[in-house]
């Protein structure tokens, strides 16, 4: 192998040595965790109400959150803000 051919094989090496480290690091900081879903009844526990009370203000709109396969759900992130937000 020519001189110039090694040279350029060992750069071709710590370039993809860098490119791979550069994907990891940006996976890693770029995964996103997935929020669990909670419960009414969590919910209505947390802000000492009553359950009924959590999902009236659910259906009607002034809470968020979900219906999966027909069952409401909530995200902490959300109603902390929703309660914030008075």
């Amino acid at each position: 192998m020519k001189p110039g051919a090694v040279q350029f094989l060992d750069a071709r090496r710590e370039t993809k040595q860098i490119e791979t480290a550069a994907k990891t690091d940006v996976t890693e900081s770029a995964a996103i965790k997935p929020e669990a879903f909670v419960t009414a009844d969590e919910v209505a526990q947390v802000l000492n109400v009553r359950e009924n009370w959590v999902y009236d203000q659910a259906s009607k709109g002034y809470m968020p959150s979900y219906k999966i396969k027909g069952i409401r759900r909530f995200r902490w992130s959300e109603i902390e803000a929703w309660v914030s937000t008075g």
